[in-house]
């Protein structure tokens, strides 16, 4: 239940995405699974769940760019 879930401060916030989400915002283990995307009205989000410490966080992604294929 994400009402019960414990906040991120800015700065975990800013420190996980500089680091690109590689580890966990609250106890920094690298052992981190994502589940399924799921895209919504031009957001794409994404659960994550630290096996280490037992969080659980939503990533959230903007689009970049875009690319033509061949």
């Amino acid at each position: 239940n994400m009402s019960e879930s414990v906040q991120l401060s800015t700065a975990q916030k800013r420190k996980y995405v500089k680091a690109l989400g590689t580890n966990c915002p609250w106890c920094n283990s690298g052992d981190i699974v994502g589940e399924s995307f799921d895209i919504e009205g031009g957001e794409v989000t994404q659960r994550i769940t630290c096996s280490e410490c037992d969080k659980v966080w939503i990533d959230i992604y903007a689009l970049k760019s875009v690319e033509a294929t061949t």
